[in-house]
């Protein structure tokens, strides 16, 4: 069933958004596209013929987005630089949510064979894709949805794939027994790693990896209709509302002037406190 993760696809997007607008003022500089789009052209043109500096949000494209998020948020998005590793179902719609969200770049990696079964759940395969690697055809099918997004796959040794190295990859991945992830300096300049599908072994491994490097990290996997999502923003990570719950309100009908001050609400309107509570 191609829907089967979408329970998990909901959870993951939602996460992977906090994410990348929470880090935003931990951005490392963005790995500029070596071809520049329509849209950075024209404003480079602007400039210097001493127009005004262009809008670097395409509104018409993002709309929806600067609407639910806003605009210092689609920013810190447009400035990201994404690791996705694993392109099973759950990875492939994870991966065009981001392409769609429009991060600065975005490099997948999953050197597995493809197999029939994920022909079932993963979009970017097709059936002549079966015994290539799964982040084969990845950028051919990526990079049309969002130009202004940077996708690149790779290979097995981490660096991009050349056009038609799907084989070569599968090959590739795995021959000196490690990841290639694990080399140090292998993923520092990433804004958040995503690793989905990813048995625990390896994923321990992974986070050591990026909080090493300064990364968030992303995991989630998907069983049919049930999932999860981990999130490690690191140690600098400070979580200011730890409950979720939004803030209660009430109108105040008296404060006392003791030592310790009593304050009285109206009788319409309880305020809802429990024994324990603090009121800031």
């Amino acid at each position: 069933n191609p829907h089967a993760c979408d329970l998990s696809v909901l959870m993951m997007v939602a996460s992977m958004m906090a994410v990348l607008a929470l880090s935003a003022a931990g951005l490392s500089p963005p790995r500029l596209p070596a071809r520049t789009s329509r849209s950075e052209r024209r404003s480079a043109l602007r400039r210097l013929r001493g127009g005004a500096t262009a809008d670097p949000i395409d509104e018409k494209l993002y709309s929806r987005q600067l609407y639910v998020m806003g605009r210092a948020a689609q920013l810190s998005l447009g400035s990201a630089s994404v690791l996705l590793l694993g392109l099973t179902g759950l990875g492939a719609e994870v991966s065009k949510n981001l392409a769609l969200a429009g991060v600065a770049q975005l490099d997948v990696h999953d050197a597995e064979e493809a197999s029939l079964a994920d022909l079932s759940s993963s979009w970017l395969l097709k059936p002549e894709d079966v015994g290539t690697a799964r982040h084969a055809q990845a950028v051919d099918r990526l990079a049309p949805l969002n130009e202004h997004v940077r996708v690149r796959a790779l290979g097995g040794d981490g660096r991009p794939l050349a056009e038609g190295d799907g084989q070569a990859a599968c090959r590739l991945a795995g021959a000196d027994g490690g990841e290639w992830w694990e080399r140090e300096g292998a993923i520092d300049g990433y804004t958040v790693v995503v690793a989905c599908d990813m048995p625990h072994a390896p994923l321990a491994r992974l986070s050591a990896a990026a909080r090493a490097s300064g990364a968030k990290l992303v995991a989630c996997w998907s069983a049919g209709l049930a999932g999860g999502v981990f999130v490690d923003c690191g140690e600098a990570f400070v979580v200011s509302d730890p409950t979720g719950e939004p803030p209660r309100q009430a109108l105040l009908e008296h404060v006392s002037c003791g030592e310790e001050g009593v304050a009285t609400t109206v009788q319409e309107q309880p305020h809802g406190l429990q024994d324990g509570d603090v009121v800031r």
